[in-house]
Formats: C-alpha cells, sequence, structure tokens
C-alpha cells in the first residue's frame, strides 16, 4: 500500500535524525525490553478448527506488521498452550526471526492471540518502557538492519541470527521527557499505519465476499 509505504519513508528519515543526535546514546535493547526465545521443540501438526494460531514466517508482513489473517496453521489446545508456555504473543509485542529472512521483524497488532513459532524470538517492552510505536520505528530501519547484519552468524548452509545476541541490539535511547516526546510524535504515524491497515482489510473481506457472488450472478449490480 503506498500510503503506508510514504508514511513508513518519513518514520525511518526521523529515526536516522534521531541516529545523529547527539543527545541520543546508543543502549542494549535489554535496557527497555524483555527478549524470550522460542521453544525449541518439534514443530506441531496443524489441525482443523485448531484452538488457537502458530505464528509462521509469512506472517511477518514487509511493513512490520503481523497479519494472521491469511494463517491456516491452527493448533490443538494442548499443543497451544506448550507453545505460549512462555508467552502468548499480544497486542504490542514483537518478534523477530533468526533464520531465513534473518532479522525480519514485526509487530502484533490489536486483537493479536497467538503462539511465536520456530526460529523466532518475541521481544516484550518493560512495564516502565512503553516506547512501542519508537520501538517499531527503530526495529525496522535500515540502521537496525545493518546493526542485525553486523551481529548474524554466516553459515554453510543458512545464516542466522543468534538469540544471545538480540538482547545486546543497540538502540537510541535519551532522557525520559525526550523519550516521551518522540513516542508522540511516531505513535500518530504507527497509528496510521494500523488504520490503513484495517481499512484494506475490510475492503479485502467486502471483495472476498461479493466477487463470488457478482460472478455467479447471486447479485447484480444495478
Amino acid at each position: 500500500m503506498q500510503k503506508n509505504k510514504n508514511l513508513l519513508e518519513q518514520l525511518h528519515l526521523m529515526v536516522s535524525e534521531v541516529y545523529r543526535n547527539p543527545s541520543f546514546e546508543l543502549k542494549p535493547i535489554s535496557v527497555i525490553a524483555d527478549v524470550i526465545d522460542c521453544l525449541h521443540s518439534k514443530k506441531p501438526y496443524p489441525v482443523e478448527d485448531g484452538y488457537g494460531q502458530l505464528i509462521q514466517l509469512d506472517n511477518i508482513r514487509d511493513d512490520g506488521f503481523l497479519d494472521m489473517r491469511n494463517s491456516t496453521y491452527f493448533i490443538s489446545k494442548p499443543d497451544f498452550e506448550n507453545w505460549t508456555r512462555k508467552l502468548i504473543i499480544s497486542p504490542g509485542d514483537f518478534v523477530i526471526t533468526n533464520v531465513g529472512r534473518v532479522g525480519a521483524v514485526a509487530m502484533a497488532p490489536a486483537g493479536t492471540k497467538a503462539a511465536m513459532g520456530r526460529n523466532m524470538t518475541a521481544i516484550r517492552l518493560k512495564h516502565d518502557s512503553q516506547y512501542y510505536s519508537y520501538f517499531f520505528a527503530v526495529m525496522t530501519s535500515k540502521e537496525m538492519r545493518r546493526e542485525i547484519r553486523q551481529r548474524t552468524d554466516v553459515g554453510t548452509i543458512m545464516n542466522a541470527l543468534n538469540v544471545k545476541d538480540i538482547p545486546n541490539l543497540r538502540i537510541p535511547i535519551s532522557s525520559e521527557q525526550q523519550m516521551r516526546g518522540i513516542e508522540k510524535t511516531f505513535k500518530s504515524f504507527v497509528e496510521q499505519i494500523e488504520a490503513n491497515n484495517l481499512e484494506n482489510q475490510f475492503l479485502s473481506a467486502v471483495r472476498d465476499s461479493l466477487l463470488p457472488k457478482l460472478l455467479s450472478g447471486t447479485i447484480e449490480l444495478s
């Protein structure tokens, strides 16, 4: 969506300014967030009419949001409870991939309740560091991509971002007053992106509902 692309570009331009601002200091994300590793176990089998969803790589959108609408990977209640015993991915949580699309980051939008899949790590902001929009902007920026590349292990078969390195990814941090101010600015952009996503989802649902009826002649356009 072009509108969101433009909003993200503006956000990331502001992030670049933050990185150049001497009042911000690069600190590990562990200062403001907890990092939770995924369950290292055999992937559960999908089931029809399952209890909950298991996040897959294709649920991570290029715009930095999780999208569970098209997910077909539902798992049983026992498997869901097992795979969420460390945490349930909830609104405001972040996931970052360890292999494949190494370092792909997404924030969980409103309504999310899912289990973290394999080869992923969750990042949850601490209660006294509620800078969701700022964190989203930084984690999806080119500066963070560069930081992730520097910490990625290059392997013979595939590259990998080790979970132990994720808490050490650095993010610009300033005074609480300045952080609150920049969060307020960034929040307006992120909320607009989310609103655009919801509008697009609604229009897609209407299209998917009406198109078969139009093609079958059940309804006609006058």
